[in-house]
C-alpha cells in the first residue's frame, strides 16, 4: 500500500487531510489527528509505530509514504529526467541534451512566475512522479465567460511507481487549483495507459481531446 501526504494548511489546501490508494485501487480510509496524525512544519506526519499506529494498519505491512507537494525551482534537476523520460516514452527516441537544457531552462522562467505550475510526488527521498500545467485565456464564450482554461501537460509516474494512484493524486492538485481560479475548462491529450486517470476524474472526450468543464 502507499500513502500519501500533502501540506497542510492553507499551502495544502485540506487542512492536513491524509488518503491512500490500495494497490488493487480501493481507497484507503482517510484518518484524521485522532487517529495518529501530527503536523510539524506544516507537513502531515502519520506516525506508525506504538501507540500511534492507527489500528487499521496494525497487523499489515507499513506503507511507502509519498508525499504531493507544489514543484519549485529547487526541483528543475529531478523534472528534466521526467520529463526527457516521458518523451522517450512518446515516442522521440532522439531526445537528449539539447531538449534537456531547453527544459531545464524552460523551469527555470515559469515556474516561478507561476507560467507553467507542477507538482510532484516524493517517496523514499527522490520525485517519483509529477504532473504540470499551463492557464491561458481565450476570447469569451458562451461556455466560459472568463475564456481562462488550463492545460494538463508533463503527467509522467516512473514504471515502477505506476498502478499505486499518484497521478490521481497529482491530478486532484491540479483540479483542486484550477478550480480556485476563473477557469471552466481543463483539457489534455490523454495516452491510452493515461486515459482512465482522467475518466474516473470526470473527464470526458472532445473532439480527440479530454476535458473537464463546470
Amino acid at each position: 500500500m502507499v500513502m500519501w501526504e500533502r501540506p497542510a494548511g492553507p499551502a495544502g489546501g485540506n487542512g492536513g487531510c491524509v488518503g491512500g490508494v490500495m494497490d488493487d485501487g480501493r481507497h484507503e480510509p482517510k484518518y484524521n489527528d485522532r487517529m495518529g496524525i501530527g503536523r510539524k512544519d506544516r507537513t502531515v506526519i502519520v506516525h506508525m509505530d506504538g501507540t500511534g499506529m492507527p489500528q487499521a494498519w496494525r497487523g499489515r505491512e507499513r506503507p511507502t509514504m509519498v508525499t504531493v507537494r507544489r514543484a519549485t525551482v529547487d526541483d528543475i534537476d529531478a523534472l528534466v529526467p521526467l520529463r526527457l523520460a516521458l518523451l522517450r516514452e512518446a515516442g522521440e527516441a532522439a531526445v537528449g541534451g539539447e531538449v534537456a537544457d531547453a527544459t531545464r531552462t524552460y523551469l527555470r522562467d515559469t515556474l516561478p512566475t507561476g507560467e507553467f505550475v507542477a507538482w510532484v510526488a516524493e517517496a523514499e527521498g527522490r520525485v517519483v512522479s509529477t504532473s504540470g500545467m499551463v492557464l491561458f485565456h481565450r476570447p469569451p464564450s458562451w461556455t466560459n465567460a472568463s475564456g481562462r482554461e488550463a492545460y494538463v501537460m508533463n503527467m509522467y509516474t516512473e514504471p515502477a511507481w505506476r498502478g499505486q494512484g499518484l497521478a490521481t493524486a497529482l491530478l486532484g492538485e491540479i483540479i483542486a487549483f484550477v478550480r480556485a481560479t476563473d477557469a471552466r475548462r481543463i483539457w489534455l491529450h490523454a495516452t491510452p495507459a493515461g486515459r482512465p486517470v482522467y475518466e474516473k476524474a470526470g473527464f470526458v472526450a472532445h473532439h480527440g481531446e479530454m476535458e473537464l468543464t463546470w
